[in-house]
């Protein structure tokens, strides 16, 4: 009889329980989620919008901020509707991720979003130093809402998608994030240190027999 087999086993069972232990990177990526509007609205099927075009009301969520009526959406709608939102006044609520980039004319460019879809806005400096998280792994990201005139193809930046904000509020701060290890694989990772130990044993036993 082979006796290093039982050896074998009792590594590859306590190898197998470090990998458990150590909890996958991609677990850990942060998922940004999709944010809901806090604002009650009456929706008519149909409204012109204060750049003149006819929308459907009953798919995007309005907003009145500072006397003009805006249409409040995700960066995915964004991304989705495009040139049917071209011009538009529009209200984006999403977390702030990755770097804040310097513009021109003393604007910085700022991420807002999701993990999934980003828009680049257009802030000041000083609507910029309201954010105290950069979304990234392990960080949730300050959740702005912002305000301005979407872009689909940015003549004065490159052709670029993205919004000239003149509002931008804090609607959460963000923060670390912290995720508590899943109680399953600490008790799987146990049990297979425990198989280790006793096929190790069950080894030393029968090599000293073997002798």
């Amino acid at each position: 009889m082979d006796c290093r087999r039982p050896r074998h086993l009792a590594i590859l069972l306590m190898l197998l329980a470090a990998l458990m232990l150590a909890a996958p990177a991609s677990a850990l990526l942060y998922n940004g989620g999709s944010y809901s509007n806090e604002y009650a609205k009456d929706k008519p099927n149909e409204a012109t919008s204060s750049w003149g075009k006819v929308y459907d009301s009953s798919i995007f969520d309005t907003n009145v901020i500072d006397g003009v009526t805006v249409i409040s959406v995700s960066s995915s709608q964004l991304v989705s509707a495009q040139g049917y939102l071209d011009g538009a006044l529009v209200e984006l609520t999403g977390e702030a991720i990755g770097d804040i980039m310097r513009a021109d004319d003393g604007m910085v460019w700022v991420n807002v979003g999701t993990n999934d879809t980003l828009v680049g806005v257009r802030m000041t400096r000083e609507d910029a130093e309201k954010i105290k998280y950069l979304g990234r792994y392990g960080v949730r990201g300050t959740e702005l809402s912002v305000a301005g005139t979407f872009h689909v193809s940015c003549d004065e930046h490159g052709g670029e998608l993205d919004i000239h904000a003149t509002r931008v509020v804090v609607k959460s701060e963000g923060g670390q994030i912290v995720r508590p290890f899943p109680q399953e694989k600490l008790f799987l990772a146990i049990c297979l240190v425990a198989a280790g130990l006793l096929f190790l044993f069950a080894y030393r036993r029968l090599r000293t027999v073997t002798l």
